[in-house]
This record gives C-alpha cells, sequence and structure tokens, in this order.
C-alpha cells in the first residue's frame, strides 16, 4: 500500500562529525488517510540519488535499507 504526503518543510541540523546536514523532512501518512503520520528525513545527498522529488498529495512507495533508513522513493 502506497504512502499519501501530506506535508514537507525543510530541515538542518549538526551531524555527529560536526558538518551540518540539509535536506527536508516528508510527512507520510498510508494511502487512504488512516492512522499516524511518519515523518522521514531525506538529505540533499539522498535527493540528488533519487529520481522522485517529493510533491504533497502524491502517493508514493518509500522502500528502505537494513537500518531503516530510505533507499528510495517512487510515485505510485
Amino acid at each position: 500500500m502506497g504512502m499519501k504526503i501530506i506535508r514537507l518543510s525543510d530541515a538542518a541540523f549538526v551531524g555527529d562529525d560536526g558538518q551540518e546536514v540539509l535536506g527536508m523532512y516528508v510527512y507520510l501518512v498510508p494511502n487512504g488517510n488512516v492512522g499516524q503520520p511518519e515523518r522521514i528525513f531525506l538529505s540533499e545527498k539522498k535527493m540528488e540519488d533519487i529520481a522522485y522529488k517529493p510533491v504533497v498529495g502524491d502517493v508514493v512507495f518509500v522502500f528502505r535499507g537494513r537500518g531503516g533508513s530510505v533507499v528510495d522513493m517512487i510515485k505510485a
């Protein structure tokens, strides 16, 4: 089942190595708007690596790696 993007917000923080990390938070709910929103972080580097660019209202599939981090996102 896809996830619907309900909000995007810019984000920045200082990583463990002292470097600033820039990116965005993507807020998702299961398609059908049932359940608690989920927030995922996409760094600017990750956004360069994936072909899809998040847009509010789109339904997407999120693919995660072993550690739970986002490895890809595609429009449904």
